[in-house]
């Protein structure tokens, strides 16, 4: 068997989580060389083990690398490959800065000079798989990906889920988790997991077992600080003094390559504050938001925050959340049935253009972000999102989910309808209202998430506390990715091997 050269995107890390599991992969004898994409420090590069820090891909300053000079200029088959991905990579360029602050043609050019150095860095170092710690959801990550792909490098894609410490897999972001159907399909009798973190989520959800805790009430306050601090990261008054004082000291240094980095960074800060002006805050929407009224027929559409993964690239052709919206509000229409729309709790800001066209639809009322999930779902018909956990939620309180991504990780789960277009919808909602609609099983839910615990592993959801670690060790994770990994590194070699007989 060749040597497998491995680009792998690590996730954060903490107590040299990620260096203990690099080092894991050395020891094994088909590795050669490993590229680490990450902005973690634990990770020691050394002859078979060249590190990139993912800082330097935020900063958009590939033309300054010899990989982006070496690399050679894309051929007609590669180039079509890229065609089919560049929409997204266009609205996920948005992740940049949290705003939408760059031309058509400057996004396109970001991403081609992404492209370009990772070519460069996929050429120089053999490339020949790809092993991704979460969905690609930034510039710098989705180039590598769709690089992989333009390239025909096979590859591993892990995907956090709504099921805290349970995360699926996947060789791209559109099959993730299509392994846990194929299984669910052949499924026979009634069978539960036995996964703590399944078992507890279900028995939470489904059989409302309210002595079940889950923590996270604190991170999620957490996040949300996080999510501020990370939204607002170019308009913030001290991270414009620095950039000053930066672009200063670069100019008396006469540092070119800092001073085109300071230039970029001054026109994105300007462009930043510009469309600020043209967001609308979440304490406006709040103030403009009401109460539910729970006497209303109405089906709960739950809004995620955006930017992020679950909307690009998870949401698919349904990205921009209006047009999910809007079809779903004029099937509920015909039969007077209410859309009740909730913002995501960490959305600090929204566009003035999608606020006033979301206010502007009839039937769709907006609604507190104070107001919990779950009572909303609890009084209503139905449940929709693009991947959001109202789904699942509204799956175990035996709720249909309409589902609008189309890289929704729970493939194939029982109560979830993937919407195709209106007429669909009115007829579910049809017979929702005159109670024709078929409830989920609880054994049926029970077999789905028999066949998620085979197709899953254990990791951490966000660094992990101290009790955390004595329940899922650092080792115990590690050993289970690198399972997975080897097993279809392995699985991958069978199947060239059977071409190449054929």
């Amino acid at each position: 068997m060749n040597k497998i050269n491995m680009l792998y995107r690590a996730s954060e890390s903490i107590e040299g989580y990620q260096g203990k599991l690099v080092n894991k992969l050395k020891q094994n004898e088909i590795i050669g060389r490993i590229v680490v994409v990450s902005r973690s420090s634990d990770i020691e590069a050394d002859n078979d083990v060249v590190v990139i820090p993912s800082q330097m891909c935020w900063h958009n300053m590939y033309e300054y690398y010899p990989e982006y000079k070496a690399a050679k200029p894309f051929s007609r088959s590669i180039l079509n490959t890229i065609k089919k991905y560049e929409p997204t990579a266009l609205t996920i360029s948005r992740r940049d800065t949290n705003f939408d602050i760059y031309t058509v043609e400057e996004a396109r050019d970001l991403f081609y000079k992404a492209l370009r150095f990772w070519y460069g860095v996929i050429i120089k170092n053999k490339i020949n798989y790809m092993y991704f710690s979460y969905v690609p959801h930034t510039t710098h990550e989705y180039a590598i990906y769709v690089m992989g792909k333009a390239l025909g490098i096979p590859m591993i894609i892990f995907s956090i889920t709504t099921i805290p410490h349970v995360y699926v897999y996947g060789d791209s972001i559109s099959t993730i988790g299509n392994s846990i159907i194929e299984d669910y399909k052949n499924v026979t009798g009634v069978n539960k997991s036995n996964n703590i973190y399944i078992r507890r989520y279900l028995d939470r959800m489904m059989y409302k077992n309210d002595s079940i805790k889950f923590d996270l009430v604190d991170r999620k306050k957490a996040s949300k600080k996080r999510t501020d601090e990370e939204y607002f990261r170019y308009v913030r008054i001290k991270s414009i003094i620095f950039k000053i004082l930066h672009y200063t000291k670069c100019f008396i240094c006469l540092d070119n390559k800092e001073l085109e980095f300071g230039k970029k960074e001054f026109r994105d800060t300007i462009r930043a504050y510009h469309s600020l002006f043209h967001q609308v805050s979440l304490r406006r929407y709040n103030k403009i938001a009401s109460l539910p009224d729970f006497q209303n027929k109405y089906i709960y559409y739950a809004l995620h925050l955006n930017p992020e993964a679950t909307v690009s690239p998870g949401g698919g052709v349904f990205e921009n959340q209006l047009f999910a919206i809007k079809l779903l509000a004029k099937a509920a229409e015909k039969y007077g049935v209410l859309v009740y729309v909730k913002a995501h709790y960490c959305q600090s800001t929204f566009d003035k253009s999608f606020f006033y066209d979301l206010k502007s639809i009839p039937n769709i009322v907006l609604i507190k972000t104070e107001v919990s999930s779950n009572i909303i779902i609890e009084k209503s018909l139905a449940v929709a999102s693009l991947t959001g956990s109202c789904l699942i939620e509204g799956v175990l309180s035996k709720k249909p989910a309409f589902i609008f991504g189309d890289n929704y990780y729970w493939k194939g789960i029982p109560g979830g309808i993937v919407v195709d277009n209106q007429e669909q919808c009115e007829s579910i909602i049809k017979d929702i209202l005159h109670e024709n609609y078929i409830t989920v099983k609880d054994s049926d839910i029970e077999n789905y998430f028999y066949s998620v615990e085979k197709n899953s592993i254990n990791d951490y959801m966000f660094f992990p506390k101290q009790e955390e670690l004595s329940e899922l060790p650092f080792e115990k994770v590690i050993e289970d990715k690198i399972r997975v990994v080897f097993n279809d590194i392995e699985n991958i070699s069978k199947s060239v091997c059977c071409t190449m007989e054929n």
